[in-house]
Formats: structure tokens, sequence, C-alpha cells
């Protein structure tokens, strides 16, 4: 950085300077998450454990400090045929001519929500009888041809609850990496539940007493057609960090900062 005039001090053990970081800042463990104040006053030493990142938002609205929308954007492709997609981003105009509004042309022959709603085109013109993108909802697309469209928002809480209803539904995806639809769906994974099929007509369904999962993984743009025989809610794991079966375990400090791994079998 320093075409840019600024410089940056290499703390790195204790020839750079990293024990006396450790003793001011009272750093007795890897990883630690300090809150400083803008004087730079220590207003919470260590936020630990953090298990999900609620975790930092308790701690930072304990401290006054509120959350703001942060602007991110997710690129669903569509391809020829029919396809359930979804988002984990809620959009900022939800209209769905709007959202879509990349793929209103030929390639696109038509979307449907869960109540057999459609958008369309009629004559000359596209045709929304849905209305509103809703995030937790999946919709059905048949293409014409490939393509592709982004949608840009806030990004959506991965353990915001889904109501599912007794009968077919398209529902949402909302973490933002692919996760094993035995875990993802969880929740619903009951008696209750018939059956969950993905875009391929790949199923997660019971056979006898158990559950097979002919889908594998659940991923981030795909929506899924959910059967069930009574009311549920879908929450699906926080995927907080890039492994669901990794977390970090705190490593006394030495000369050298060390983080390790611990994978649960």
């Amino acid at each position: 950085m320093a075409q840019h005039g600024i410089d940056f001090p290499a703390i790195s053990g204790e020839e750079g300077g990293g024990l006396t970081i450790n003793t001011d800042y009272q750093i007795a463990a890897y990883p630690t998450y300090i809150l400083i104040a803008p004087n730079h006053d220590i207003v919470i030493q260590d936020i630990w454990p953090v298990p999900n990142t609620q975790t930092f938002i308790n701690a930072f609205e304990g401290q006054g400090i509120q959350q703001a929308p942060c602007g991110t954007s997710q690129t669903i492709e569509l391809l020829t045929g029919f396809q359930f997609i979804s988002s984990n981003v809620d959009p900022v105009d939800k209209d769905m001519t709007t959202v879509m509004a990349e793929v209103l042309s030929d390639n696109l022959t038509f979307v449907r929500n869960s109540q057999g709603s459609t958008l369309r085109k009629i004559g000359p013109n596209w045709v929304n009888n849905i209305g509103d993108w809703i995030f937790a909802e999946g919709y059905l697309v048949k293409m014409s041809s490939n393509d592709s469209f982004t949608i840009t928002g806030s990004l959506v809480d991965p353990s915001t609850p889904i109501g599912v209803v007794a009968g077919f539904q398209f529902v949402s995806y909302f973490p933002t990496s692919a996760m094993d639809a035995l875990v993802a769906f969880g929740t619903i994974i009951v008696d209750d539940l018939d059956f969950i099929r993905d875009s391929q007509g790949s199923m997660l369904r019971k056979i006898g007493p158990n559950w097979v999962n002919g889908i594998g993984d659940a991923a981030p743009g795909q929506g899924y057609l959910v059967k069930m025989f009574a009311d549920g809610e879908l929450i699906y794991p926080s995927d907080f960090g890039s492994n669901n079966n990794t977390f970090k375990s705190k490593l006394e400090t030495t000369n050298t900062v060390v983080e390790k791994s611990v994978v649960e079998d």
C-alpha cells in the first residue's frame, strides 16, 4: 500500500512485535475477536464462543451497533427446459417483471409459483399474475434456451423459517453453499413428508424404514418441490463457515499465530 501513502506494520512473533500486541490487547488464545471503539477503548475483550453469526450480531447490538442491509447479488443460471429455481437474496424491487427483466425475452416461456400463477408473454406483453418475488418460495421456470439473470438485494439469513403446507409447494434454498439434502431438509424429514424433488426429478423420500437421498446435495439457486401430508416448518442449518462439520478451537498463544481446525467424523 506504499503507493497510497499508507504503511501497515508487520506483526509476527517476537521480532515482528506480535508479543507486544498480545500483551496490549490481552490476547491469550487464538482466534480472539475483540470489539474496539473508535477511541481505541476495548469494549468487549473476547467474543467467544462463536457457533454462528448471531453471536456477533448479539454482541454488536448490545453495544448499540445496529444492523444495516448489505447489498449482495446472486446469479441464477437457467437451462433449456423445466427447472426449479430460488434465491437466497431478497431483492430491493420485488416485482417479478423487475427481478426477471434480464430474461424477459423469447428464451423464457413462463415462470410459475406454487399456486399455479404465472409470469408469461401474452401477445406482445408480459403479464405478471404472480406479483412479487417471494424469497421463501421456489419457482418453476420453462426456458426455450439457456440464459441467466442476477438478483440484487440483501442476503437472507439461512435459518429463516419457511412454512410448508399440506400438499405441493416450491421452496427456496437459503444457505450460500451446497449441503447434503438429508441435513438441509432435516427439520421436515418426518412422517408428514411425502417427498422432495429437484429439477432433474431426483427425490428424497422414505423407502421402507429408511430415508433415501436421491438428490445428493441441495445447492444455492435451486428450488425444490416438496409434498407434505401436513403442515410443517423448514429451517436450514446455519452455513456459518465453509464446512458445516468444522469448528475452530482456541490454542494458547506462542510466538507464532496458530489456528487449528477440528473435523468431526
